[in-house]
This record gives structure tokens, sequence and C-alpha cells, in this order.
């Protein structure tokens, strides 16, 4: 919970800073516009469901998290994650699904996906359970092996 806090006040802080103009050196500047009163309205929660490799903190924070049901019983899960450097990097991610019984479900799906971040950039990776049993998730980060010029 530690490190969600943290990353939450750091996304705070980001976002302040640039909002005065403390970026002003990014390789490649990302223009962003969104309503000034956001029709939804989501709720951060801490979670520990995110595993990290220590390395990687400040290349993917985890910013937020959002939890819906499609299709009446299956779970689709979004998570928020943050680029707190100027560069562009990547990481990899897999998400694991687990039955109500904390049983992981194994499925071809979680395999580890490559996702290229902008430096300052908040993605949203999103996932959808395999099957309606499923009622909790993991989400794991790594360091990409890949290295972008």
């Amino acid at each position: 919970m530690k490190r969600y806090s943290r990353a939450f006040a750091t996304l705070a802080l980001t976002t302040a800073l640039a909002l005065v103009g403390g970026f002003g050196c990014n390789d490649k500047p990302i223009n962003t516009s969104q309503r000034e009163e956001p029709l939804s309205h989501p709720t951060p929660i801490a979670d520990k469901r995110i595993v990290y490799d220590e390395h990687l903190e400040d290349i993917a924070a985890v910013t937020g998290i959002r939890q819906a049901m499609v299709s009446g019983d299956i779970l689709k899960i979004q998570v928020d994650v943050t680029n707190q450097r100027a560069k562009s990097t990547s990481f990899n991610y897999k998400f694991e699904w687990y039955d109500p019984q904390g049983m992981m479900i194994e499925t071809p799906l979680s395999t580890w996906q490559q996702q290229t971040i902008e430096g300052h950039e908040t993605v949203a990776l999103t996932a959808v359970a395999p099957t309606p049993t499923a009622k909790d998730f993991k989400l794991k980060l790594q360091q990409s092996k890949t290295r972008l010029p």
C-alpha cells in the first residue's frame, strides 16, 4: 500500500509541475486534452495485487486501478501506469486470473506483453477475465530487456 500511496503522491506532484511548465525538456512533447468537468469519477483504491520488478518503480508506477463487469459476469480490469521519467522506455506486463478459492486460472492469454511509454505519459493496461469464474487478478510488471534508442 505504501508503494501505491507514494506513486499517487508522485503523480500529483508530476501533474502539478507539468501544469506550471516544469517539464519543458521532454524529447517528444505530448499534448493532452480532456473535458473540464469529466463525466466519470473513478475512485482510486490501494491495492496489493501489483507485483513490481524493483528497478521499474520510476518507469511504470501504478497510479490507478478500476474494475467493471462485462456481459454481466466477466471481470474487466484497467490499471493506469505512469512513466515518472522524462525519456520514453518500455516494460513488460501480464495479468494473472484467480478463482474464488485463490487458485490461478491457467490461460494462454496470461503471457508477457510489451508496452512502450513516453516520458511522463500515463497508459491504461486493460484485461478481461478469461471466464466468469475469475474473481480476482494479479498484474505483474517487469523492466523490458529491449531498450529504446
